[in-house]
Order: structure tokens, then C-alpha cells, then sequence
């Protein structure tokens, strides 16, 4: 939702006990220099957010990623770390999990495709496709932030759920807080004054702690948004996958209306 909020996350995500786990995953000097290189990173993220040219952007992406990302990011891929599962092994590379290549195989038999009837340009599915990488890497995409968006969508009465596993870097719990602290807009001051708290879901038969959530209502005329930031403890960025009993109930939740807390 915010590239800068997620590469200040990373900090947390790698050098505390916060995601849950028992040790941080990284040392303290990696640690320590990390944090050195956060200030100009961040600094470089906010000229790319007031003045996002493709250039000013990529000036920031690049040192944001030797500075921050690379030291863990370098290491992921197939047999090394896994940017989805702080605590799990890459099985494969790109997404890591060997589910993941189970999809574009199912996705790109001939009875699928006959029956999705892609255009001819089409050749076969592709869970990651390097030209669209190649095409956000033309733009400042990639380097700005959603925040505008999503502000406008619940100016107009669209609900918005943000959740996240605590074991997930890519898309890391400390950066969407910070995100959603930060998010401009009616309710913004609300959510923000509240404290996260744990949340229960039915776990074998018996209520148990998930993760933490805090929502506010956004007050618009006659009709109100609810924005809501969800936490899944044991689960990373395949929610669904590592905890799917917990994220079906998060899901009738949310759709049903029905409070986290």
C-alpha cells in the first residue's frame, strides 16, 4: 500500500521479536546498518512522492534496495530466504511456494484454457510475468503510495479491509500500520488514537488469539465507511494458505459486517 512504509517495516520485521518470533532474524550489525541507511532512503521516498518522475523514483528505489531491502532481499529465492515467510524456506523462486507453480500448470492445461478463451496474443499463464514487471519498471509505480485511493474510496462509502500475516516482509505489518496511521482523510485521527487488540477466532474447537485488529467508522452524510486493519499471528503473506480456517473467518466477518473485537 506504501513502498516507503513497507521498506521502513523491514527494520522492524528483520531485527525484532515483534512478528512473532522467537530471535530477530537478523544480527546486530546488520541491524545497525540498515538503520544507518533508513533516514536518506526514507528522505529519497519523499521526493519520489512529491515529485514522482520515473527517474527521481528509480534514484530512490535503487538506493532504498542497497541501503534496506537488499540485505535480506539478496538472499531470497529458491533454497534461500523467503520474502513471503520470514520463518519458511523458498521452495521455488520468485513466490517460493511450490503451490504457486501448481497454479500456472493447472492454469495453462487445455481444458482451462479453452474454457477461459484468453486473447490469441495470450501464449500461457504465468504466475509472475516479467513483461509487466518490465512495464511498472517504466513508471514510478512501484515507489508511490495508494494512500490517495484508498482515502477516495472511503470518501464514497466502499469499505476497506487491511490485513495482514506478521510473519509476511513483503507487504510487513509495521509498514502497513505505519501506512494506515498516516492515511489521510475523515477518520483517520480515530483509528489512529485506538490501540490494536487481540481478536479470537475458533482454533480446534476452541477460542484462541489470532492476531490483533482496530477499525474506525468513516462518517459520510447519511452513510458510513469502515476501514479496518486485521493482524494474523503464525501466517504470512499467503493468509489463506497458512491459516485458512482463521482467514475464512476473517472473511465472513468482513462481509457479513460483523466486528473483529
Amino acid at each position: 500500500m506504501s513502498p516507503k512504509d513497507t521498506t521502513f517495516g523491514y527494520w522492524e520485521t528483520l531485527c525484532t521479536t515483534n512478528p512473532g518470533v522467537l530471535k530477530p532474524v537478523f544480527n546486530e550489525t546488520r541491524c545497525d546498518i540498515m538503520a544507518a541507511n533508513m533516514e536518506r532512503c526514507m528522505e529519497l521516498y519523499d521526493i519520489c512522492n512529491r515529485n514522482p518522475d520515473p527517474a527521481n523514483c528509480h534514484a530512490a528505489a535503487e538506493v532504498c534496495y542497497v541501503g534496506v531491502i537488499g540485505w535480506y532481499d539478496d538472499e531470497a529465492g529458491k533454497g534461500g530466504r523467503n520474502r513471503f515467510d520470514i520463518t519458511a524456506p523458498c521452495e521455488i523462486d520468485e513466490m517460493c511456494y511450490v503451490e504457486a507453480a501448481r497454479i500456472e500448470q493447472y492454469l495453462n492445461t487445455p481444458r482451462v484454457w479453452e474454457a477461459l478463451q484468453p486473447p490469441k496474443e495470450i501464449k500461457e499463464y504465468k504466475f509472475v510475468s516479467q513483461p509487466v514487471i518490465d512495464a511498472f519498471a517504466k513508471t514510478a509505480d512501484g515507489m508511490t503510495s495508494v494512500s490517495d485511493l484508498v482515502s477516495f474510496l472511503l470518501a464514497n462509502n466502499v469499505h476497506f479491509l487491511a490485513y495482514q500475516g506478521n510473519l509476511d516482509l513483503a507487504c510487513n505489518t509495521a509498514g502497513n500500520l505505519r501506512w494506515a496511521h498516516s492515511l489521510p482523510g475523515k477518520g483517520q485521527t480515530a483509528f489512529t488514537a485506538k490501540k490494536l487488540q487481540p481478536w479470537e477466532s475458533v482454533v480446534d474447537g476452541e477460542n484462541e488469539i489470532v492476531g490483533y485488529a482496530k477499525e474506525a467508522v468513516v462518517q459520510v452524510g447519511q452513510r458510513a465507511s469502515r476501514f479496518a486493519f486485521v493482524t494474523v499471528e503464525g501466517a504470512g503473506h499467503l493468509v489463506p494458505q497458512d491459516r485458512p480456517d482463521v482467514a475464512q473467518d476473517m472473511m465472513v466477518r468482513w462481509i457479513t459486517g460483523a466486528a473483529f473485537i
